[in-house]
Order: structure tokens, then sequence, then C-alpha cells
């Protein structure tokens, strides 16, 4: 494969940022390093060094690329690419050898994002939904009934293990939920039904050929991809059969449920350090703004 200018230097500061990056992570910078590089080739062909790298004309023009370039990209997708991007070009601008200039990109130059509130499922199709989900006693329906009532994401449900329930004291339940999205392990406190419902889970993987070799609560032949379609076309499946008037129901739909549940109006400052894991301001209080 024909290698692009400045391509050795740029994959040295990606193969530094390796080092401290989960592989998933590293693929958006990959992604952001050669769509910008591809677009130096072809606009500005006799560049070959880092130093010789300029806010104007270069990477005033990839802006310009980024919003005019067909398909186009989203404000998420083109906010995605000049972060990994920045920070590349911070690295290279750090170098001791053939530095690039500073201040390359700015925070200014990146996207506003649309701030959405969560969409929940109306009161109506969550009470069908629920019904439905309480009726089906199978692996895949009480993994959804565990999402909605602890408020997971459905990656943190597929990285759950046998040894995820956990018992502080007397009355009071938690979940282990282990590292993930957030790089953050937490607990996450339940009642008891949503106790039962990990009990049951329990008792129905053991019919899992898999069951015995396996830590996790949703046994893997070899990846969690496998788990997350077969939960994702079961809410599908579910939803159409319980009646819900939505036309496409996601997992992530299901948080909403305990979000508003575990968040009363008097509370609605703890929202900023949660048991949903947003850490952020911003993402918890989404949840409580329709509480107030």
């Amino acid at each position: 494969m024909t290698q692009l200018p400045l391509q050795p230097a740029f994959q040295d500061a990606l193969d530094a940022l390796a080092t401290t990056r989960r592989p998933g992570t590293m693929r958006l910078y990959r992604t952001a390093m050669l769509r910008f590089l591809r677009f130096l080739s072809q606009s500005f062909p006799l560049l070959d060094r880092p130093a010789q790298l300029r806010r104007d004309p270069h990477l005033t023009s990839y802006l310009r690329h980024l919003c005019q370039r067909l398909p186009l990209l989203s404000k998420k997708s083109r906010y995605n690419d000049l972060v990994c991007l920045r920070r590349l070009l911070d690295d290279l601008a750090g170098a001791e050898i053939d530095p690039a200039p500073p201040a390359l990109l700015l925070w200014s130059d990146l996207p506003r994002l649309d701030v959405y509130l969560p969409r929940p499922l109306s009161i109506d199709d969550d009470r069908l939904l629920s019904a439905h989900l309480a009726a089906s006693d199978d692996l895949p329906c009480a993994a959804l009934r565990l999402i909605r009532s602890t408020g997971m994401r459905i990656g943190e449900c597929l990285d759950l293990t046998t040894q995820s329930l956990l018992h502080p004291s007397d009355p009071y339940w938690a979940l282990q939920v282990p590292l993930g999205k957030l790089h953050t392990e937490r607990s996450v406190p339940i009642d008891e039904n949503t106790r039962a419902t990990f009990l049951r889970l329990l008792d129905l993987r053991r019919a899992l050929p898999s069951a015995p070799t396996s830590p996790y609560l949703l046994p893997r032949p070899h990846t969690r991809v496998h788990w997350y379609h077969i939960l994702s076309a079961t809410l599908h499946q579910a939803s159409h059969q319980a009646g819900c008037t939505a036309a496409h129901i996601t997992p992530h739909q299901l948080r909403h449920y305990a979000a508003p549940r575990t968040m009363p109006r008097e509370n609605v400052a703890a929202a900023t350090d949660g048991p949903f894991g947003d850490h952020r301001c911003g993402i918890a209080l989404g949840f409580a703004k329709p509480l107030m």
C-alpha cells in the first residue's frame, strides 16, 4: 500500500497514543489521520514535512472540506474527527525533530454539537413492553428487564459476570458494573425485583453449552457482539408483539425508565453523580430536565 505524505510522522504519534487508548478509540484516531492526510495529498501534494504545516491554508482548507464533502458528515462525526486530529497535531508540535507549528487547530474550530433531551418511551409503550418482557421467561427478555430496571448501558450489561451481585449490608443489594464506556467501575443499587431478575438470569444461563466455562452472566461463544444482536432483535420483536406505537425502540431507550424513577425532584442535584455512569453534569441533568 502506498504511503501518504506525512504518514510516518503521524504514525509515530498514533503509535504513542495507542499505549494508553483502547483499540476502538484508536480506530477513530486512525480514521481522522487518514482522512486528513488524503486531503493534503490531493490539495497540497508538495507538503512532505510536519514543519511545513500552517493553519492557513492547510487547516482552514481542511475545515471547509469537512463541511462540503459528499456524502456529508454529521456534526458529531466532524467533531470526533477534529478532536482526534487536534491531539495528533499537538503531539507533533511537541516532537523533538521537525516539529509542527503549535495551535494549528483550535477548540473554537470544533462544530457546536446539538443538545437533545433523552427520548424515553411513551407511558403506554413502556407499560406494554414491560408487561410483555415480564411474561417472557427467557434469557434475552430477562436481560432487557435488567437494563430497564438499572439504567445500565447494553454494553455494561453484556460485561456483567455471575459474581456481579453485591450485598453491602441488609437490606441493600447492588450490581457491580465493570469498567466500560467511562473507564470507571461502579455499583448500581437495585431493588428486590431487580435482584430476582438477576437470579433468574443465573438459572436460565445454565442451559447454554458455554455457561460452565464463561464468567459472564450472558455466556459468549466468541465476542459480546453476538449478544448485542440478540438483545436488539429480541427488543424489536417484543415491541411489535406488545403493540407499541414507536416504530423503532433501542436498548438505550430502556435506560430512561430508571432515570426519573431514581431521581426525585428534591434530589435532582444528585444526577451529576448518579448510578447511570454519566459523570458529566450536562448529560446527567438531561434526564432531570423533564422533571424540573
